[in-house]
């Protein structure tokens, strides 16, 4: 049964060695440090001890050779960013051929099968990404080679997609009863410009029915990653009346306007704690060595494991090169001016959770009772930062065997042993959700509930705007809601994708008046130049000891879509 053990044999030897010390949350990085509550220790010893729990793990290792033809056949499929079809096709088939119940594929792309239980418990979805990195045409044949397998996406996301079908197959050979639902998801748009495209059209469309969430990557069996690096990127296109280089010399550039901007931003300080950093990652623009350019543009990556300090650097780069536009319009007169059109082509949202949640607890024993080392990583930007960011419980976890030259035509996956990735991700699950007459669940219902969890914050209740609006500018719009009194909240626009010269409102949080005993209401009125489809009212308020709500409304903002009668 390959390396799986008693998790009560493993805390126990702790225990008698006094390595066992309770945990502080933010410091755990090994077992010297990192303690199970008696709850979740309960529950995976009770698992452990279960004639069919053992069975599944058993399956999962026979299955193993199943697995790794799973895994090379899905690869051999091509898909590159935003063309995931015929991959999710074949999918969404096999998808099927498991019986997985209300199988479909979405508006988005995504591929979605539910294993629905009794309905008495939480709702977990387990994920794999089927996108690549890769254009299209890339040559994804799998070559092995020295017990390697050689193929541009062969462990991301291959092996996460493979990791699925097993734990599928698992859960069919032995039958076994959880309490809550598991929903089986393929999503796309994972990597690069996709911008995290899959899981968050799954969370607008099913986040009130998801209270847990498991994102599959290749590699380390004891990988835990509970917390997400924002990104924010954009593309600066800087646009000019342009002209022969001697002719009309002295006309402003948009290369030397972009010039200037890259120095200033490259002069930048930023946070090593938290870890905050940027990337002028594509520059292009110009017809001719004797011509002054008409158009250049710069791809700027942000990114941070900090929402705040992320949105800091935002607006300091955002400054930067509106100020680069003005340097160089000092260079010719009015009709020469050239201007800049900034477009957010990437917004991933930074979060974090303790490092003793319990779903955090669960991944950590999980690996134990398999007998490998659990770790808890730095934050990562994967499918796990949407839900982390809503306040649902999510992790990133490894899927098994080791990896290399990932995002490179050279990719290569070792597969001996990975099929400890799934029994752990196995685990795992069952502990979140429970096993009829073995566990209880440990992920809670209301876990999930967009921000307003059961913690020590403020309750946030009767959000408004509770439907979407369709805004133009000069429009306002009212943000109210109701919680303890003689509290100071605020609230933000949060933008999905912003193409705007305005200052982007999610940058801002503005103040909430009370109105009435527990009762807020505050303002927000459309700047001009802005134009977004389902922008987030998000609202935030603290208690006098610090503890802290953040919760979104049900109503999106739909600003300057629609045109004007």
């Amino acid at each position: 049964m390959g390396k799986k053990q008693s998790l009560m044999t493993v805390t126990s030897a702790l225990i008698m060695t006094g390595l066992l010390l309770p945990v502080v949350s933010g410091a755990a990085n090994s077992n010297d440090d990192y303690e199970l509550s008696p709850g979740v220790e309960d529950a995976y010893s009770n698992l452990m001890d279960d004639p069919t729990v053992n069975d599944a793990l058993d399956f999962i290792e026979s299955d193993h050779d199943n697995t790794i033809q799973d895994q090379i056949d899905l690869t051999e499929i091509p898909a590159p960013p935003f063309k995931e079809e015929k991959r999710a096709e074949d999918y969404k088939e096999r998808f099927e051929d498991l019986d997985l119940e209300d199988v479909h594929i979405d508006e988005e792309g995504n591929v979605i099968g539910n294993r629905p239980r009794n309905g008495d418990g939480p709702t977990l979805v387990i994920s794999a990404h089927l996108d690549t990195v890769f254009p299209e045409g890339t040559d994804v044949e799998v070559e092995e080679k020295d017990g390697k397998l050689y193929a541009p996406g062969i462990g991301d996301d291959g092996n996460g997609l493979a990791s699925i079908l097993t734990i599928v197959r698992a859960f069919n050979e032995t039958n076994i009863h959880t309490t809550g639902d598991i929903m089986f998801v393929g999503t796309v748009g994972e990597e690069g410009e996709g911008d995290l495209r899959g899981v968050k059209h799954l969370f607008e469309e099913r986040g009130d029915d998801i209270d847990g969430f498991i994102s599959i990557e290749p590699g380390n069996v004891g990988r835990i990653t509970h917390k997400g690096t924002g990104s924010h990127r954009y593309n600066f296109k800087y646009k000019g009346p342009g002209g022969h280089s001697f002719g009309a010399f002295g006309m402003p550039s948009p290369i030397h306007a972009m010039g200037r901007g890259i120095s200033e931003i490259a002069d930048l300080e930023t946070p090593s704690d938290p870890k905050t950093t940027f990337n002028v990652g594509i520059v292009e623009g110009g017809t001719s060595v004797n011509s002054i350019a008409e158009e250049a543009i710069m791809k700027v990556d942000m990114r941070s494991n900090d929402e705040d300090e992320l949105d800091k650097l935002d607006d300091k780069v955002q400054e930067i090169v509106k100020q680069s536009v003005k340097d160089e319009n000092k260079r010719g007169n009015e009709d020469d001016k050239i201007s800049v059109d900034p477009e957010m082509i990437g917004d991933r949202p930074a979060g974090s959770q303790p490092d003793d949640a319990t779903n955090v607890q669960a991944a950590w024993a999980s690996a134990e009772a398999i007998g490998e080392e659990p770790n808890l990583t730095g934050p990562s930007s994967t499918d796990s930062n949407v839900p982390i960011s809503k306040g649902v419980p999510a992790l990133t976890l490894g899927g098994g065997g080791e990896k290399g030259n990932t995002h490179s035509t050279d990719e290569w996956f070792d597969p001996t042993d990975s099929y400890l990735g799934a029994q752990r991700i196995l685990m795992t699950a069952l502990g979140l959700v429970g096993v009829e007459d073995v566990n209880d669940q440990i992920l809670d219902e209301e876990d999930g509930d967009d921000g307003d969890d059961d913690n020590d914050g403020p309750k946030i209740e009767n959000l408004e705007p509770a439907e979407d609006l369709d805004l133009q500018t000069g429009d306002s719009v009212k943000i109210e809601m109701d919680s303890e009194a003689g509290l100071h909240p605020t609230f933000s626009i949060r933008m999905p994708l912003v193409s705007t010269d305005a200052k982007d409102s999610s940058k801002n949080e503005f103040p909430m008046k009370e109105t009435s005993e527990g009762h807020y209401v505050g303002y927000w009125t459309v700047p001009s130049n802005l134009k977004a489809e389902g922008a987030e009212p998000q609202v935030m308020i603290s208690d006098k000891d610090g503890n802290e709500t953040r919760k979104e409304a049900e109503g999106k903002l739909n600003i300057n879509i629609k045109e004007n009668n």
